[in-house]
């Protein structure tokens, strides 16, 4: 696996190549032929993706987000636990509901806010990068839980734009309450999507 992704770089980094698609390791093919016939049925969807890629980088942007509710810049208060109301509960059944509600509304809540911190990413990026993908964890939270989760930024970069992009990084890492975490300049792996019949 180290031996595959230093040759992904090399090529990457090659200037002679122009360019990469670093297809993720471990798709097996037997005969030459086969690798032919794929390439000839996909290749616009390879010429499409070389051309989009030539001259990009990929960097990732990890952000590490308390879910037991965090409070982002920019968040209004009217978010606060405060403002989930439940009637007190008769009875076990209703009670649990309650709960469930509750922690429902929590988790909506949880999801909204790094949306927004996502957005503001994407936005105070804007013109530095060519796409940009993001995973972000389910938002499925437990009563007790106070794990952090991640979400994960990609942004396929112009080379050109890489030093900007750092220092932009920097100035949002002074204005948010959550952790950030910058890693590149990468081949542009994040971007490769599976060929459409």
């Amino acid at each position: 696996l180290l031996a595959y992704a230093k040759v992904i770089e090399s090529l990457h980094n090659d200037p002679a190549i122009g360019g990469v698609i670093p297809l993720r390791y471990g798709a097996f093919l037997e005969e030459e032929s086969q690798i032919l016939r794929i390439l000839e049925k996909h290749s616009s969807h390879y010429e499409s993706l070389l051309q989009e890629m030539r001259g990009c980088v990929e960097m990732g942007i990890r952000i590490l987000i308390s879910d037991c509710g965090l409070r982002i810049a920019g968040c209004s208060s009217a978010h606060s636990d405060s403002s989930i109301k439940t009637p007190p509960a008769s009875n076990p059944g209703l009670a649990y509901l309650n709960g469930r509600r509750a922690l429902f509304a929590k988790e909506e809540r949880f999801a909204e806010d790094n949306n927004a911190l996502i957005e503001r990413c994407r936005e105070a990026f804007a013109g530095l990068f060519v796409k940009c993908q993001s995973e972000c964890p389910s938002f499925r939270l437990s009563q007790s839980s106070s794990r952090n989760q991640l979400i994960s930024l990609y942004f396929l970069v112009p080379r050109r734009s890489v030093a900007t992009f750092g220092e932009v990084f920097r100035q949002i890492c002074s204005r948010e309450s959550a952790r950030l975490l910058l890693s590149w300049p990468w081949p542009p792996f994040n971007f490769v999507g599976p060929a459409r019949d």
